[in-house]
This record gives structure tokens, sequence and C-alpha cells, in this order.
């Protein structure tokens, strides 16, 4: 048995779980860096690795866990839901 065969039903067995610890993992690794953690680039006094880890740790899940879930067609799928415009444009 692969390692990847294992891990792809480990996603699958446990998806919110997998979900969970994937984008917990990614945002406390993102505030483990010292780079990311002193940078003083967003206004507000925001701090960067909040909005690196917090929408790379989501986004990464999410797309781990759909492929795991409904392979390619899921993620595809993904994809269109994530950059569609759901707002109506008024002028």
């Amino acid at each position: 048995m692969s390692v990847l065969s294992a891990a792809h039903r480990g996603l699958a067995s446990y998806p919110v779980l997998a979900f969970m610890l994937i984008s917990l993992g990614v945002g406390f690794v993102t505030a483990a860096i010292p780079p990311i953690v002193d940078s003083e680039i967003l206004p507000f006094d925001q701090p960067l690795h909040g909005l690196v880890g917090g929408s790379l740790g989501l986004a990464l899940a999410a797309f781990l866990v759909t492929a795991a879930l409904s392979g390619r067609a899921g993620v595809a799928d993904l994809g269109r839901r994530s950059v569609r415009w759901r707002v109506p444009v008024r002028w």
C-alpha cells in the first residue's frame, strides 16, 4: 500500500477533521516563520501571518479535501464557484 493511497483514504474518511488539521497546521506554521511574523506590510497593525496563514491554510485544505472526496471534477467545480461574482453591480 502506498503512502498516497493511505492519505487519500484518511482524507476521504474524515473530511472535516482533515480540513481542520490542514488549515490550522498551515496557520500555525506561517505564524512560526519569523520573516512573516516580523513584517510590517499591512496597515492598521494587522499581522501578515494571520492573513497569509488563514487564506493559504483554508485554500489548501479546501483543495486537498475536495480532491480526495470528488476528484478532478470536484476541484474544477470548487475553482469555478470560488471565482464566481455573486454581487449584483448597480450603478
